[in-house]
């Protein structure tokens, strides 16, 4: 649940960031996703960039 009154604290984002996400149309969340899963993202779209025909199915692990 994204909304829900910042007095009431509903939703799992804070006031604070709900009133960021309002003044500024989106929230940033550090450390929401870890270094070892970028590093493998980054290297499963060198791989995509570099054939195209490359699927999902294909990807290391």
């Amino acid at each position: 649940m994204l909304w829900g009154e910042p007095t009431h604290g509903l939703g799992p984002l804070s006031a604070e960031q709900l009133q960021r996400f309002d003044a500024d149309g989106f929230v940033v969340i550090e450390d929401v996703i870890g270094p070892a899963t970028i590093t493998a993202c980054l290297a499963e779209l060198a791989d995509s960039e570099a054939d195209p025909r490359r699927t999902t199915t294909t990807a290391r692990r």
